[in-house]
C-alpha cells in the first residue's frame, strides 16, 4: 500500500467507525490521520481532521479535548480564509455550549454560524442555524423568540422540500406551543408530524412525536395514564430501532408518569432500568439524571438512606464532569427530600439557594422560576409570609416573561396564597381569578375546582 493510500485509509476508517457509533476506534484513526497531516503540513486536511477529532471527542464527552481541536481548526480556517471551515466550527462550538447548558454562549456561536451560512448562500446551513437558535432560546425559557426561529427554519425546509427536517421543525414548534399553553396549535403540529412520519416510514420521527405527546399529556393535560400509553409506544419504537439512548429516556419518562399517579414502586423499577442502561452505555450525563430520579423515587417511598446515597452519587458525578445542570437538579431534589421529611427549614433553603445560584449562572430561566417557587413554599411553611411573597413575585415575573401557562397558573396561586396569609383578600382574589382564567384556557378542570373553592373561602 502506498503512503497516500495509507493516509486516506486512516481517515476513511475513522469515518467508518464514526458512522457505526464506534467512537473510541474512530478517534484513534482520526488521531493517526492528524499526525500524518501535521507531518505533511497539509492545512486543508488538517482543518478537516481537527474538526473530525473534535466532533468525536464531543460525542465521547471529552469536552476539553473537543474545545481544543475546534479552536485549533478555527484558528487555521481564519488564517487561510476557509469560510466553510469557520462555519462548521462555529456550529460545533455552539453544540458544546449547548451540552454544557450554557445557551447564552451557544447563541453567540450560532449567530456567527448563521452569518457565514448567509454569506455563503448555503440555505441548508441557514435553516439549521435557525433551528439551533430556536433551541437555544427555548432552553433560556424565551419561548416566543424560539418560536420565531423555528418558523424561519420551517419556511426554508418547506422551500427545499426536506421532509425529514420539516418533521423536526414541526416537533419543535409543537413543543413550544405546548409550553406556551397553546395546546390546539401544539396538537396540530404533532398531528402533522405523525402523519408525515407515517407516510415516509420515518420511525425516528414517529418515536419522537410519541415522546412529546406523552409530555403534553403528563404536564399540560394532567393525564399521566394517557401519557404512559404514548411513552410505551415511544419505548417500543426505541427498542425496534435499537436506539439504547432513547430507550433509556423512555424508562425515565415512564418512571415520571408513574410518579405522577403515586405508583412509586413502579416508578422506581422504571428509573432503575434507566440507570442500569445508562451505566451499560457509560453515559455519564444520563447516569446523573438516573441517579437523581432513583433517589427521588426512594425518597417518595420513605427510604431516605437509599435516596441520600443516590443523590450523593449524582452530585459527585456531576461535579467531576462539570455538569452544572446536574448539580442544580441534585440540590433541588435534596431540598425537596429535606422539606418532605420536615427537617431543618434552614437546610432546605440552603439547598434551594444553591440550586437558584446555579440556575442564574446557567441562564436557565425555567429553573430560576422553579427555585423561586420552592423558596417561596419553604418560607411560607416557616410562617415568613412577607419573604415568601417576595420570592413568588420573582417567580411570577419570570413566568410572565416566559409565557409558560402551566407554571404561570401556579405562580398566581402562590401569590394568592401569600396575600391571603398576609390578610389581603382583595389581592388574593385578583390572583386567584388570574389563575382560574388560565385553568379555563388550558382545560385544567381539577385546578378550576380547586381555585373555585379558594375563592369561596375568601
Amino acid at each position: 500500500m502506498g503512503k497516500n493510500e495509507e493516509e486516506q485509509d486512516y481517515h476513511r476508517l475513522g469515518l467508518s467507525h464514526y458512522e457505526k457509533g464506534e467512537y473510541e476506534s474512530a478517534l484513534e484513526r482520526f488521531l493517526q490521520d492528524l499526525e500524518i497531516q501535521h507531518a505533511r503540513g497539509d492545512t486543508a486536511n488538517l482543518i478537516t481532521t481537527h474538526i473530525d477529532v473534535a466532533k468525536t471527542c464531543l460525542l465521547l464527552e471529552k469536552t476539553d479535548a473537543a474545545t481544543h481541536h475546534f479552536s485549533t481548526a478555527l484558528q487555521m480556517a481564519q488564517q487561510t480564509g476557509d469560510l466553510h471551515g469557520q462555519m462548521e466550527v462555529y456550529f460545533y462550538m455552539g453544540e458544546i455550549q449547548d451540552q454544557l447548558h450554557s445557551p447564552r454562549t451557544a447563541i453567540q456561536y450560532y449567530e456567527q454560524y448563521l452569518t457565514l451560512a448567509r454569506r455563503l448562500g448555503d440555505r441548508r446551513e441557514e435553516g439549521l442555524a435557525y433551528n439551533r437558535l430556536g433551541r437555544a432560546h427555548d432552553k433560556k425559557g424565551e419561548l416566543h423568540e424560539a418560536l420565531e426561529w423555528y418558523q424561519k427554519a420551517l419556511n426554508i425546509q418547506k422551500d427545499d422540500g426536506d421532509k425529514k427536517a420539516q418533521i423536526t421543525q414541526h416537533i419543535n414548534m409543537g413543543d413550544t406551543y405546548r409550553l406556551l399553553g397553546k395546546l390546539d396549535q401544539a396538537k396540530s403540529h404533532f398531528s402533522t408530524v405523525l402523519q408525515m412520519a407515517q407516510q415516509t416510514g420515518d420511525l425516528h420521527g414517529q418515536m419522537r412525536v410519541y415522546y412529546w405527546i406523552g409530555d403534553m399529556q403528563r404536564e399540560q393535560l394532567h393525564s399521566p395514564r394517557t401519557a404512559i400509553r404514548y411513552y410505551e409506544q415511544y419505548l417500543a419504537l426505541a427498542r425496534q430501532l435499537g436506539d439504547r439512548r432513547e430507550e433509556g429516556v423512555a424508562y425515565n419518562k415512564l418512571g415520571l408518569a408513574h410518579d405522577a399517579i403515586k405508583e412509586y414502586a413502579a416508578a422506581l423499577e422504571w428509573h432503575l432500568m434507566g440507570l442500569e442502561l445508562s451505566e451499560e452505555r457509560g453515559d455519564n450525563k444520563h447516569q446523573v439524571t438516573a441517579h437523581i430520579h432513583v433517589g427521588n423515587a426512594y425518597s417518595l417511598l420513605g427510604k431516605m438512606d437509599q435516596a441520600t446515597s443516590h443523590f450523593d452519587t449524582a452530585l459527585q458525578m456531576a461535579q467531576q464532569t462539570g455538569d452544572l445542570h446536574g448539580q442544580m437538579e441534585v440540590y433541588f431534589y435534596m431540598g425537596e427530600m429535606q422539606r418532605d421529611q420536615f427537617n431543618s427549614p434552614t437546610t432546605v433553603i440552603q439547598f434551594y439557594e444553591q440550586a437558584l445560584a446555579l440556575a442564574r449562572q446557567l441562564g436557565d430561566r425555567h429553573w430560576e422560576g422553579l427555585m423561586y417557587n420552592s423558596l417561596g413554599q419553604a418560607q411560607y411553611g416557616m410562617g415568613e409570609y412577607g419573604t415568601a411573597l417576595e420570592s413568588v413575585k420573582q417567580e411570577l415575573k419570570i413566568r410572565q416573561e416566559i409565557g409558560d401557562k402551566a407554571y404561570l397558573l401556579t405562580a398566581h396561586e402562590n401569590m394568592a396564597g401569600s396575600y391571603k396569609a398576609l390578610g389581603q383578600p382583595d389581592l388574593a382574589r385578583s390572583h386567584y381569578q388570574s389563575a382560574l382564567t388560565i385553568a379555563m384556557e388550558t382545560g385544567n378542570k381539577q385546578k378550576q375546582e380547586d381555585i373555585a373553592k379558594e375563592l369561596d373561602s375568601l
